[in-house]
């Protein structure tokens, strides 16, 4: 797929100036070449140019890179804007017989994001997953751990309050790990996750076939709520092949309703949901769903 300009200064990963401790990681922001994606793109970058400014030289959120599907793997109108490759998205017949779940297209992404060698551009052991509805509200550490002699890797991920597993799903559960059930189960998705770049690399096929499983059988949506099930087949590949994650509420912030004062020792925040106030005021992604926001969208009162 083409890539896009490189749009940020390019920051040593072994600047022997830093702590010894420091390790880079990547970002890597999955979406898809929408205007609704695009413009949610544009902020989320400019935020993390921002954050990693404000980190300086020794920072560890070195690179970006937007996994973009687009029809036919061609560059989209935020191209310019942001530093990204493109792959082919989902044909509208494999949409189709899924329910038209265009989030499949992210863990295809991610898997086209290997095969075709454009992964070859990240140079750091790590990556971040995120999502375009993402902004960062402060510089990111890397929270994942390196293996050790007694113990593998540990990814690190958010702790979603519904990804919980219970015994009522063990039928959904062994579709995809046929040995597994809820106990050992983490509440995670594949974002926000720091991931070793291997580790992502052989997950993604396993993520990828186990949401086609998920959403095309008419079982996981009744046991789970249908909107999650990629995120399902994520946490149950990972589990398969025995990817452990440091489980953390503190990585992002998902306020809904009035909002939240619960934000400062948040990294993420996630405008997956709308907000409203008494009176009328309303802000939601939803309502921009054909087109960019307004430069100055009305203050809550």
């Amino acid at each position: 797929g083409g890539a896009g300009g490189r749009l940020h200064r390019e920051i040593s990963l072994d600047n022997p100036a830093c702590p010894k401790t420091r390790r880079p990681f990547h970002t890597l922001l999955t979406g898809q070449g929408t205007t609704y994606n695009g413009w949610q793109s544009r902020i989320m970058y400019y935020h993390w140019r921002k954050q990693r400014a404000a980190d300086g030289e020794c920072t560890e959120m070195t690179g970006f890179t937007r996994v973009c599907a687009s029809e036919g793997g061609l560059p989209d109108a935020a191209a310019p804007y942001i530093p990204s490759v493109f792959v082919p998205s989902l044909t509208p017949e494999v949409l189709a017989k899924y329910g038209h779940f265009g989030v499949l297209n992210r863990p295809h992404s991610v898997v086209e994001f290997f095969r075709r060698g454009l992964a070859d551009r990240v140079k750091e052991k790590y990556v971040l997953v995120a999502e375009t509805d993402h902004v960062l509200t402060k510089p990111m550490p890397n929270l994942a751990t390196d293996a050790t002699a007694d113990s593998p890797p540990l990814a690190a991920a958010h702790g979603f309050g519904y990804m919980h597993a219970s015994s009522g799903h063990n039928s959904v559960i062994q579709y995809c790990w046929p040995q597994g059930d809820f106990k050992s189960l983490q509440a995670v998705g594949p974002s926000p996750l720091i991931i070793e770049k291997e580790l992502l690399r052989k997950v993604a096929p396993l993520w990828l076939n186990c949401s086609y499983i998920l959403r095309g059988r008419p079982e996981p949506a009744h046991r789970i709520q249908d909107w999650v099930l990629e995120m399902w087949g994520y946490n149950l590949a990972a589990r398969n092949l025995g990817i452990r994650h440091t489980v953390s509420q503190s990585i992002q912030v998902e306020p809904q309703g009035i909002g939240t004062d619960d934000m400062a020792d948040k990294d993420i925040y996630h405008y997956t949901f709308g907000l409203s106030l008494p009176g009328g005021w309303r802000v939601d992604k939803r309502q921009y769903f054909g087109g960019y926001p307004a430069d100055h969208l009305r203050s809550p009162p």
